[in-house]
C-alpha cells in the first residue's frame, strides 16, 4: 500500500503527533496516512517490515521533533525509523519534512543534518499559519476542487434507512434547506447520496467543507461553473460580495431539479455560527434544495430545517453488517449478529469497518470473531480507532479506559464503566442527548444515575457534560505527574489561545484547565491568577463550568499563606471571571475586596498601578450597573493615581482611557462642559503617544466621541471638523472589520451633519463612501443592520433630492436586507417609503 505521510514521533509527543495527524487528516484520506497506532492492522507480519515497507511507499516522512526527542542514548524505534528516513531520502525517493514543537540543539544530537531540512516550526507561527505552512510542505492543495455528479452510483454496502429518508423528504416538503447533523460515522454521508439517488435529480452539486462555507461556496462552487480562461478572470474578482451574487445566481439559472449538498467535516462554534447566521446567503433559487451535513447540531426556525441522525434500527444495522462481510467461510446467525450490532452500538461506520476488518482476518468461527470484538481488539484499525478509542492515548502499553475507569471509580457499576469510557473518548463536550442515543443505546437511567453520582451533570435540557472525569484520565495518559507548574501553565495559555480549534489538544484543554482548577494543581497563587486572567482573556468555555465550592475552596486555601498584594490580585482574577461569568453582583464585591486588601500594602510603583487597574475596572462595572455616583468617584481616584506615575507610555494610555471613560459618563449625566474638557485632554495626551494601530485608533476614537458631544450641543462647524480629523486617521490603519465598522459609522454620522446643515453634496458623497466601506464587510447581523440603516438614510436623502430611482432602488436594498434579518420594524419603515415614492 501506497501512503501519502508517514509520521515518525516519540510516545511523549503524542498529542503533537495528533496536532499534526489531525491537521493533515482533514485533508488526506486516513488510510494514506502511516501512524503506527493507528495504521497497524491485524496481521502476523513483524512490525519491523511493515514499518520498512511503508517509509518505502510513502511521499512524505515527517518527523515530530520536541526539545528532548534526542536525548535516549540508546537506539529506539524513533532512531530507527529516522535512520532509514535519511537513507530512503539521500536516495531521492521521498520528501523529509521536520515539524518542530520545541526546537531542540541539533548539534547536540546524532541527527545534526535535520536542521538544514526545510520544515515547519509549530511553536513560532499561529494556528493558522502552521496549518497552511504544512499543507504547503505536504503539497496538499487545500483549495481542490469539488465535483457536480451527474449520476450517483449508490455502493452496494449501503443500506436504506428508510426511517431518515421519510423524516427529510417530509422537512424538504416545507422548506428548501435542511441540517441534518450527527457524530462521525452515523451515516449522514450516506444518507445524502440516498436521498439524491431515490428523488432522481438532475444536478446534485457535492461539496466537502474544511474550512469556512463562505470560501467554499465562492471559490470551489465557482469551479464546477468555470473553465479555463473564464475561472481565472472569475477568481482574479477582489470582492467577495460581487463574487458570491455571480456564483448564486449563476447556480440558480441552471434549470431542473437539483440539489446541494454541504459536507462538513470540521465541528466547531464558527462553523455552528457561520450555519446559524449566515447561511442564507448561500442558498440558490427554489428549484435547488440545500443539504447541509455537520457534526455539530444548528438550529434556525427561519432559514432551514434541522434534524438529527437517529441509530440504525437492529434489523438495519445486521443488514449493514451482512453487506460488508466478505467471507464466505463463516455465517453468523441472527442471534450473533444481533450480539454484535449491540455490542457496535448500532453505529453504522463502526459495524460497516468491523465487517471488512475480520473480513480480512484469521478467526475461524463466529464466536472467535464475537470474543475479539468484545475485547476491542477491532480498534486496531484506524478509523474504528477514531471513533471508541481516546484521541490522545497512542501507547498500546497504556491501560484501556475501561480498566482505567474501573480501576479509578470503583463506585460504578459495569454498564457505567463502559457508557463512561466511550463517552469520554467523543471528542466534543457538551454532547447533545439525541447524540448520545445515537453512539450508546438505552442509556437514559445510565445517564440518570451518572447524574446522581455527581460524574455527569447536565449542561441544559439536553446537554450533558463531564465534570473532571476527562481530566483524570488525561492527567493519566499523559503522564502529568511530577510536573513544573509553570512549563504546564504556559503549554495550557498557548493551547487555549489557539484558534485552530480541530487540533486534538485544544478539543481537551478545558478539561485539563478544570483539573488545574477543580484539584489545585497548582499551588502558587500567582500562577493561579495568571491563569484565571489568561482564562477570561480567550473567552474559554471553562469559565461557565467551574464548580463554585471547589473554586472558592482553591481560592480559600492559596489566601491563607500570601502576601496582601498576592491575595488582593488573586481577588481581583476572581472578580474578573465573576464578571465574565455575568454573577456581577460577586464580581463587584470581588473588587472591593481586593481594594480592601491593597490599603495594607506598601505604595509603590508597581502597587500604586495595580490599584488604578483594580479602581477603574470597578468604575466600569458600577457604571454598568447604574451605580454612577460611586463609578464617577472610583474614576477620579484612579486618575490621581496614574497622574503620579512616571509619564511612560503605559501610564499615559491607562491614563487616556481613564479620562475618555470619565468623558462618557459624564456626557451621560448631562454634565458636558466637564465631558468636553476630559475629551480635549485625552486627546492631548494621545497625541504624544507612539503612532501604533491602537493608540491611533484610540485617537480616533476620542475625536469621534468629542465631535458627536459637539454636535449634539448645536457647535457643528467644531464637530464637522473633528469628525473629518477622525476619518484621516482611521483611512492610515490597517481595513480590519474593526477599523472598517468604525470608518463607515464616522462617514454616516458625518453624512447626517452634513445634510442637517444643508451641505447635501458633501453628504452625498459621504453617505456612498460609507455604504462602499460597508459592502467590504463580513455580513454579519451587526454590520447588516447598520449598512441597512446608512441605505435608508441614503435613500432618504435622495428622495429629498428629488432622485427618485436612485432612492427606490437603496430603499429595496434596504428592504432585502431588512428581510434577511427578519427585522419587522425596518422592513415596515422601508416598505411605507417606498410605497410614498
Amino acid at each position: 500500500m501506497k501512503y501519502k505521510v508517514y509520521i515518525i514521533y516519540r510516545r511523549e509527543d503524542a498529542i503533537f503527533m495528533d496536532a499534526v495527524y489531525n491537521i493533515l487528516s482533514d485533508y488526506i484520506d486516513e488510510d494514506k496516512i502511516f501512524v503506527d497506532t493507528k495504521s497497524i492492522y491485524i496481521t502476523n507480519e513483524p512490525i519491523d517490515k511493515i514499518k520498512k515497507e511503508a517509509l518505502y511507499s510513502s511521499e512524505n516522512i515527517v518527523i515530530c521533533i520536541n526539545k528532548f526527542s534526542f536525548s535516549r542514548e540508546t537506539d529506539d524505534w524513533f532512531y530507527k525509523e529516522i535512520d532509514t528516513a535519511l537513507k530512503i531520502q539521500g536516495e531521492g525517493n521521498v520528501n523529509l519534512i521536520p515539524v518542530i514543537n520545541i526546537r531542540p540543539d541539533f548539534s547536540q544530537t546524532r541527527y545534526k543534518m535535520l536542521s538544514c531540512y526545510q520544515g515547519v516550526d509549530y511553536s513560532k507561527m499561529g494556528g493558522k499559519q502552521f496549518r497552511e505552512r504544512l499543507l504547503e510542505m505536504v503539497g496538499i492543495n487545500k483549495n481542490a476542487a469539488p465535483t457536480i455528479i451527474k449520476n450517483i452510483s449508490i455502493p452496494e454496502n449501503l443500506v436504506m434507512r428508510r426511517d431518515m429518508l421519510d423524516k427529510l423528504d417530509s422537512e424538504f416538503k416545507c422548506h428548501n434547506c435542511v441540517v441534518v447533523s450527527g457524530i462521525g460515522g452515523s451515516g449522514k454521508t450516506s444518507l445524502a447520496y440516498l436521498y439524491a439517488k431515490e428523488q432522481k435529480f438532475h444536478n446534485v452539486a457535492w461539496v466537502t467543507v474544511n474550512g469556512t462555507i463562505e470560501d467554499t461556496f465562492v471559490d470551489k462552487i465557482a469551479e464546477m461553473l468555470y473553465y479555463g480562461e473564464e475561472l481565472e478572470n472569475f477568481m482574479q474578482n477582489q470582492n467577495k460580495r460581487v463574487k458570491l451574487a455571480i456564483v448564486k445566481n449563476k447556480l440558480s439559472d441552471i434549470k431542473g431539479k437539483n440539489l446541494l449538498v454541504f459536507d462538513i467535516n470540521t465541528n466547531n462554534e464558527e462553523i455552528k455560527e457561520e450555519i446559524e447566521t449566515q447561511i442564507y446567503k448561500y442558498l440558490p433559487s427554489d428549484n435547488w434544495k440545500t443539504l447541509i451535513l455537520t457534526r455539530t447540531v444548528a438550529r434556525n426556525q427561519h432559514w432551514f430545517a434541522s434534524i438529527t441522525m437517529d441509530r440504525m434500527t437492529e434489523d438495519d444495522a445486521k443488514e449493514l453488517f451482512t453487506k460488508n462481510w466478505t467471507r464466505t467461510k463463516i455465517d453468523f446467525s441472527q442471534n450473533q449478529l444481533a450480539e454484535i450490532t449491540k455490542e457496535l452500538y448500532y453505529h453504522p461506520l463502526l459495524i460497516e469497518q468491523t465487517a471488512i476488518v475480520f473480513s480480512k482476518g484469521h478467526e475461524k468461527t463466529a464466536d472467535e470473531i464475537i470474543t475479539k470484538i468484545k475485547e476491542n481488539s477491532k480498534i486496531s484499525n484506524p478509523r474504528i480507532k477514531k471513533i471508541l478509542s481516546s484521541l490522545v492515548i497512542q501507547d498500546k502499553a497504556a491501560h484501556s479506559l475501561y480498566d482505567y475507569l474501573n480501576l479509578t471509580r470503583p463506585n460504578l457499576n459495569d454498564d457505567e464503566i463502559k457508557f463512561l469510557a466511550c463517552f469520554i473518548t467523543w471528542p466534543e463536550e457538551p454532547i447533545d442527548y439525541e447524540v448520545i442515543e445515537t453512539l450508546l443505546p438505552d442509556n437514559e437511567d445510565i445517564l440518570n444515575s451518572l447524574v446522581e453520582k455527581g460524574i455527569l451533570y447536565h449542561y441544559n435540557n439536553d446537554q450533558y457534560s463531564i465534570h473532571s472525569l476527562m481530566a483524570d484520565v488525561l492527567r493519566e495518559h499523559i503522564n502529568i505527574k511530577d510536573f513544573d507548574y509553570t512549563e504546564y501553565f504556559d503549554n495550557i495559555q498557548y493551547f487555549l489561545a489557539d484558534d485552530e480549534k480541530n487540533v486534538t489538544l485544544h478539543k481537551y484543554s478545558k478539561y485539563i484547565a478544570s483539573s488545574f482548577i477543580n484539584y489545585g494543581l497548582c499551588n502558587s497563587i500567582t500562577l493561579f491568577r495568571d491563569f484565571l486572567y489568561a482564562l477570561c482573556n480567550v473567552n474559554d468555555v471553562i469559565l461557565y463550568n467551574l464548580s463554585e465550592p471547589e473554586f472558592s475552596n482553591i481560592v480559600k486555601k492559596l489566601e491563607e499563606n500570601s502576601e496582601p498584594y498576592q491575595t488582593a490580585g488573586l481577588y481581583h482574577a476572581v472578580a474578573r471571571v465573576e464578571e465574565f461569568k455575568s454573577n456581577l453582583s460577586d464580581a463587584k464585591s470581588n473588587y472591593e475586596k481586593a481594594l480592601e486588601i491593597m490599603e495594607s500594602v506598601e505604595e509603590n510603583e508597581v502597587t500604586m498601578q495595580s490599584k488604578g487597574t483594580y479602581l477603574y475596572n470597578l468604575a466600569n462595572l458600577e457604571e454598568y450597573l447604574g451605580y454612577t455616583d460611586s463609578a464617577k468617584k472610583h474614576y477620579e481616584e484612579t486618575l490621581a493615581i496614574i497622574r503620579i506615575l512616571p509619564k511612560m507610555p503605559q501610564y499615559l494610555y491607562s491614563l487616556a482611557t481613564t479620562l475618555h471613560s470619565l468623558a462618557d459618563l459624564e456626557q451621560n449625566l448631562g454634565d458636558t462642559d466637564s465631558a468636553k474638557n476630559h475629551y480635549k485632554e485625552t486627546l492631548k495626551i494621545i497625541k504624544i503617544l507612539p503612532k501604533t494601530p491602537q493608540y491611533l485608533y484610540s485617537l480616533a476614537t476620542t475625536l469621534h466621541s468629542l465631535a458627536d458631544l459637539e454636535q449634539n450641543l448645536g457647535d457643528t462647524y467644531s464637530a464637522k471638523n473633528h469628525y473629518e480629523e477622525t476619518l484621516k486617521i482611521i483611512k492610515i490603519l490597517p481595513e480590519t472589520p474593526q477599523y472598517l465598522y468604525s470608518l463607515a459609522t464616522i462617514l454616516n454620522n458625518l453624512a447626517d451633519l452634513e445634510e442637517n446643515i444643508g451641505d447635501t453634496e458633501s453628504a452625498k458623497k459621504h453617505f456612498e463612501e460609507s455604504l462602499e466601506t460597508y459592502r467590504k464587510l463580513p455580513e454579519t447581523p451587526q454590520y447588516f443592520i447598520n449598512f441597512a440603516a446608512t441605505l435608508g438614510a441614503y435613500a432618504m436623502l435622495e428622495e429629498s433630492l428629488g432622485d427618485t430611482d436612485s432612492a427606490k432602488k437603496h430603499f429595496e436594498e434596504a428592504v432585502e436586507i431588512s428581510r434577511q434579518l427578519n427585522n419587522e420594524r425596518y422592513i415596515n419603515f422601508f416598505e411605507e417609503r417606498l410605497s410614498k415614492l
